[in-house]
């Protein structure tokens, strides 16, 4: 299971993908030019290996944070997808300033 309990399986898109996108999230880290880009794909960086680690480690993310009021429910998320996001968040805000 990956991405809010949405059902996907196998090794690819469990570990091989997942590992994929770590590499290529530090290569884009060491070679970020400001201190903004250096400290959002940072933030990305340990959200996804937070993530890849408990794939390897218990062969599933751990997903602990349940928001919401009685039947309305957010989908169950943990720390490293908060990470991910504000990270991507501050990518695209950095962008938009930019311009």
């Amino acid at each position: 299971m990956a991405a809010w309990g949405l059902p996907i399986g196998g090794t690819l898109s469990l570990i091989v993908l997942p590992l994929a996108i770590v590499i290529v999230l530090l290569v884009y880290r060491l070679r970020a030019h400001t201190l903004s880009e250096k400290i959002a794909l940072s933030i990305v960086l340990g959200g996804a290996a937070g993530n890849f680690v408990d794939r390897v480690r218990w062969g599933y993310v751990v997903d602990f944070i349940d928001i919401g009021i009685r039947n309305v429910r957010w989908p169950v998320f943990n720390l490293a997808d908060v990470y991910v996001t504000l990270g991507i968040c501050l990518i695209v805000y950095d962008i938009l300033r930019r311009r």
